[in-house]
């Protein structure tokens, strides 16, 4: 047993697609129909980085549907994410026919976005957010989405 080395894995890739993530969401502006979500942890620092929460919103009533792209970065507090900084978030109005972007305006500095890690080894994430139209405070979308870590990679033990 004293022989035995390894490194023990402490940074990993939570995603997972429109197809795949579960959500439960509204938003004053349509109907939310798919949500995405990427970034990175380092549990040994406590480091959130390169992450992106993709709303996207079908609008019957009118002829752009919309995109909402939240960039964030943050840092763990026990098994909870804290978000620190989501600058240069933004909503795109998209044309549903040709998918030209028409428009785009920033998410409001006023939102929020959080979560708590899941499962014995934090495998699972489960998010919350509330994210306002900077231009239009009545444009806004609020709720939870679950995803995993992209891949899960087992220390490895070298052969002596």
């Amino acid at each position: 047993m004293q022989n035995l080395k390894g490194q023990a894995i402490s940074k990993f890739t939570f995603a997972s697609t429109a197809e795949e993530n579960s959500f439960s969401a509204i938003s004053t502006k349509g109907n939310v129909v798919a949500i995405s979500s990427r970034f990175d942890v380092d549990f040994a620092n406590g480091a959130v980085t390169d992450g992106n929460l993709g709303v996207y919103v079908d609008d019957p009533l009118n002829a752009n549907d919309h995109r909402w792209s939240l960039n964030f970065a943050g840092k763990l507090d026990g098994g909870r994410l804290n978000i620190a900084d989501f600058s240069n978030s933004k909503i795109e109005y998209i044309n549903p026919v040709t998918a030209d972007v028409m428009n785009e305006t920033m998410i409001s500095p006023n939102s929020t976005f959080g979560g708590v890690f899941t499962g014995f080894s934090a495998q699972g994430f489960l998010g919350a957010f509330d994210l306002i139209d900077q231009s239009n405070a009545e444009n806004s979308v609020q709720g939870v989405f679950s995803t995993g870590r992209s891949e899960l990679v087992a220390p490895t033990i070298p052969d002596n």
